[in-house]
């Protein structure tokens, strides 16, 4: 982060400026970031194998986290569920 000097508060008036030119600043500093986070095409490498057990076992949580939410969650009784005969 980078560090604004700010002049000594005297009144409301002061103190209200000096926290709008600080919150201008840090939003300036996020969208420089963000928008050179986003014009960035390249993605760097990442090889199945590094990182296959982790992808194993986040699918396996994924699975569990699936089958916990389908037992909790109430059948809806509509007739989108019924078979067309």
């Amino acid at each position: 982060m980078f560090a604004v000097p700010l002049p000594r508060v005297h009144d409301a008036a002061s103190l209200q400026a000096s926290t709008e030119l600080l919150s201008a600043l840090r939003m300036s500093h996020h969208r420089e970031e963000y928008d050179r986070s986003m014009t960035s095409t390249a993605w760097p490498p990442l090889p199945l194998e590094v990182w296959k057990p982790t992808y194993e076992t986040l699918h396996l949580w994924m699975q569990i986290v699936g089958k916990i939410t389908l037992a909790l969650t109430p059948f809806p009784i509509t007739s989108g569920t019924v078979p067309s005969r």
